[in-house]
């Protein structure tokens, strides 16, 4: 019996973006479909299409660059789609949202639709089975309902980790390697060149800043992701102001993406504490809410998380003398988030405008740092190790095979037989 397998890589290669990876059992299976969310004017922010037909689809988590191109496969064809219940309701209100602001759909406008009628959602651990090939997802600790993808096939084992975290945070429990060695390991590397800092001493400084800001007077602007980082930020803070003095104020998408992770609280490690958190939290819901608020001092939880759009634009146009801008997230080069950390400048209504305010940033990635991808490598013992999602993955494929691993960083269209 063949039980050759091959790969296709059709992007997420050498950059962070438009993950996607195409691998071919007896099934024909995509992996993520994602765009390209930052980027210049002449980038490509798509993926390949796949060669044939496809049979599966999963869906690893519904961060755009994994999963915002899956109505795509939908144009001339029917695929499964396979993720985890809240994969599938934040596929549909981040896509939703990204169609809005497209001036022309990358797909046939009833593909949405059909993607979200054939997602069928998994749990964890649940095994799918579809002829001699085995799918299931693990936990990947990355954001609310995130997973890794473990694939069986004619006693080979694949193992997809997607965007993963081996840190637990407040609100989701640490990635774990399968108990087995790997034929095949596809890795991310987004910090592959970095550590994080110590957590724990990371958010009681956040704390305090925050704290200290408010009690001064101001008020501290947290531009943050809308799935799991305003979150992640809110749970950090209600966790060392236990009488509840900092009143939070929560605007934009993150308002949807909590009501989404109360109804789904198997995916949430403490789900009781998160409720009363985000019970404490007052909901932005209104341009003359905002303008009430920005007159007192208040703690201010808001999309976008790099400054390029939401009403976060609105708040730093009128924040007073006092405030600061404390950032949680990576910021692409070019966005305003990076230029307002790099030069202390944003482009608004066309226009670089200098904020004279301080700006510090708090490093509350998702993603597990270099020594956790070391790690996660060495647990699986893999026999060929393909690197992705990253700016290091050539660096990273280098220093693997010095470790003794065979190691390649794909480029994009790139296929292998495994």
């Amino acid at each position: 019996m063949n039980n050759d397998v091959r790969l296709k890589f059709l992007g997420g290669c050498r950059q962070v973006g438009r993950s996607a990876v195409n691998l071919e059992t007896d099934i024909n299976m995509i992996m993520d479909y994602g765009v390209q969310v930052e980027h210049g004017p002449n980038a490509n922010i798509f993926p390949l299409k796949p060669d044939k037909p496809v049979d599966i689809a999963v869906i690893a988590h519904a961060h755009m660059d994994h999963s915002g191109m899956l109505p795509a496969l939908f144009d001339n064809g029917r695929p499964r789609v396979i993720g985890t219940p809240p994969t599938k309701s934040l596929v549909n209100l981040l896509i939703k949202d990204s169609m809005k602001l497209m001036e022309e759909l990358p797909f046939k406008a009833d593909s949405f639709r059909k993607a979200l009628r054939n997602f069928h959602p998994v749990d964890i651990k649940e095994k799918i089975h579809r002829r001699n090939t085995t799918i299931t997802l693990l936990d990947a600790g990355h954001i609310t309902g995130s997973s890794m993808v473990s694939v069986s096939y004619n006693g080979k084992e694949i193992f997809y980790t997607s965007d993963f975290n081996t840190q637990e945070t407040n609100n989701h429990y640490a990635a774990k390697p399968p108990n087995y060695d790997a034929d095949v390991l596809i890795i991310e590397s987004t910090y592959a060149n970095r550590e994080h800092p110590n957590r724990q001493e990371l958010e009681l400084r956040f704390y305090e800043e925050v704290r200290r800001t408010y009690e001064e007077g101001g008020h501290v602007l947290i531009p943050a992701f809308a799935v799991d980082r305003s979150q992640e930020v809110i749970s950090i803070l209600r966790k060392f102001d236990r009488k509840k003095k900092l009143p939070i104020f929560l605007d934009g998408m993150g308002r949807q993406a909590v009501d989404i992770m109360l109804k789904n609280p198997d995916y949430v490690k403490d789900f009781r504490r998160f409720r009363k958190y985000m019970k404490s939290v007052t909901n932005v819901k209104s341009q003359r809410h905002r303008e009430r608020l920005i007159n007192e001092p208040a703690v201010i939880v808001t999309t976008a998380g790099m400054l390029s759009g939401g009403p976060a634009l609105f708040y730093i146009d009128n924040l007073n003398p006092k405030s600061r801008i404390l950032i949680t997230g990576y910021c692409v080069e070019g966005t305003n988030g990076w230029m307002l950390q790099n030069k202390g400048t944003m482009m608004i209504e066309n226009n670089e405008v200098k904020i004279d305010l301080p700006v510090r940033y708090y490093d509350f990635s998702a993603h597990t740092g270099r020594s956790g991808l070391f790690a996660f490598v060495k647990a699986l013992n893999p026999q060929k190790v393909f690197i992705m999602h990253g700016d290091y993955c050539e660096e990273f494929a280098e220093e693997l095979k010095l470790e003794g691993y065979d190691a390649v960083a794909p480029e994009i269209g790139q296929e292998f037989i495994v």
